[in-house]
């Protein structure tokens, strides 16, 4: 019946006042959805000049700037993602597939102070053997953007991840070549693992005053970087740390901290449960795949003041350590503990967990190595890269911590001279950089995967095979 109604609509339309202008005005959206399912009723919208019944039909559509756009958390037949755009603008997605044109529902976030809202976007009922166009049409039913994606195969046993943190968007060239690499070496999961958003950096200074100021800045970041523009959607898996949460080196006495974890949410939407994936307290998360798990934690939102190292103040607060160890104990699989800045930090003056809360750090630890599965730690923060030899007797074992920073922020060539770090198996400084990792076996009991640390270029720094065993 829909079918003969839009017949009988054109048919009428098109005696009355001819085709295109049928095919005008807001009305194309409403007879673009009743045609969505129907390849000759889009061809011909597509033929009178509607770009997304062409797109939906596949066909090649001249875009103009891309939309912001992020593949989020992902399973094997679920995908989330944010889209930028202004709230202003009506949006209509489809996921675009083998089996046809499917509409997604979303949800919309804003703020009264902004032009610009972000949509959460959920993509139900994929396969993980295809590969899909993520649609966004406008309110006339015209293209704004496409982009492919996928599910996210979290059996597969030999995955590549990227780990990335410090994504000062005022490099603007050297953000664009990085991310382009990065994309190009085909992670099958990027970790944006903190400060992917420089929010205190404005342009009288480097704090934040209000909660319009971080979610404009969160809104800068997103339309300057080349991640956000990339053909091929890659899922992401994120925390913050200190720059993304609104202040540097800040902790729980910050006063914008709660309207901070909102529009983090917002822009990354892990406020939701998909497959084996869960939220944890504040912006952290648990998620297995690969047959193993990770750990995203907040280092900001129940940090004391750092240097503050009496019995009853931590790193990560009372509540998250006990869900840490609850994790930790309750896994099956190897655990990469993942933070903001490092764990085994303590030979620098800057910030990290050993380094700020040192009597917290051996109470933790303690706890950490009663788990029964190996533990890999983590991190950014340091501007530089390398790969820590955890002391062995800290936790009973040979673990690493492997450390990523800069993405794309001020590099510091001396940063191992002024801090040498004792336990370093291989580091580099003063010079932009990600990590990937490749998993090759996890077993409850031992976990073997290589490390490559990649610069400008398609510089490689180091490469190491590694395995940790319990």
């Amino acid at each position: 019946m829909k079918n003969l109604n839009f017949a009988l609509t054109l048919f009428v339309c098109a005696a009355l006042s001819g085709l295109s202008a049928c095919v005008s005005g807001s009305k194309r959206l409403a007879q673009l959805e009743l045609a969505a399912t129907q390849p000759s009723e889009l061809d011909t919208l597509c033929r009178e000049g509607l770009g997304g019944a062409c797109a939906l039909m596949g066909k090649t559509v001249v875009l103009g700037t891309p939309l912001s756009i992020l593949q989020g958390v992902t399973s094997a037949t679920q995908a989330r993602f944010t889209v930028m755009t202004p709230k202003k603008e009506k949006r209509t997605y489809y996921a675009r597939g083998s089996r046809g044109n499917v509409k997604l529902n979303f949800e919309r976030t804003q703020r009264d102070s902004s032009p610009m809202a972000v949509d959460h976007v959920d993509a139900f009922d994929l396969d993980v053997k295809e590969s899909y166009e993520l649609i966004v049409l406008d309110g006339d039913g015209q293209l704004s953007d496409r982009r492919i994606f996928r599910a996210l195969d979290t059996a597969n046993k030999k995955p590549r991840f990227a780990i990335a943190s410090c994504m000062d968007d005022s490099l603007k060239v050297e953000q664009v070549v990085m991310w382009k690499q990065l994309v190009s070496d085909k992670p099958d999961v990027l970790l944006m693992i903190g400060d992917n958003v420089y929010a205190d950096r404005i342009p009288n200074g480097w704090q934040v005053a209000s909660a319009e100021q971080l979610w404009d800045r969160y809104v800068d970041t997103r339309g300057l970087l080349e991640i956000f523009k990339t053909p091929q959607l890659i899922p992401t898996f994120a925390t913050w740390d200190d720059h993304d949460y609104g202040r540097n080196d800040s902790d729980r006495t910050y006063a914008l901290k709660e309207e901070s974890a909102k529009i983090f949410q917002a822009f990354f939407a892990q406020t939701k449960p998909i497959g084996d994936f869960s939220r944890g307290p504040g912006v952290a998360s648990m998620w297995n795949a690969f047959g193993v798990r990770f750990l995203l934690l907040d280092d900001r939102s129940f940090r004391s003041p750092n240097r503050v190292d009496l019995a009853d103040q931590t790193h990560f607060g009372t509540e998250q350590e006990d869900w840490i160890v609850s994790q930790i104990n309750d896994a099956k699989m190897p655990v990469f503990m993942i933070s903001g800045d490092q764990f085994f930090g303590g030979y620098n003056p800057f910030e990290s967990y050993e380094g700020n809360h040192p009597k917290s750090f051996a109470v933790q630890v303690a706890r950490w190595k009663k788990a029964k599965v190996p533990l890999v730690f983590v991190s950014g923060d340091r501007h530089l890269t390398e790969i820590i030899q955890v002391p062995k007797q800290s936790m009973g074992y040979q673990t690493y911590e492997l450390t990523s920073s800069p993405m794309h922020a001020s590099v510091f060539a001396d940063a191992f001279l002024k801090a040498p770090s004792p336990n370093k198996m291989f580091g580099v400084a003063g010079k932009y950089n990600y990590m990937l990792v490749e998993l090759k076996s996890a077993t409850p009991k031992s976990l073997s995967f290589d490390v490559k640390s990649r610069g400008l270029h398609l510089t490689t720094f180091f490469e190491k095979s590694l395995t940790v065993k319990k």
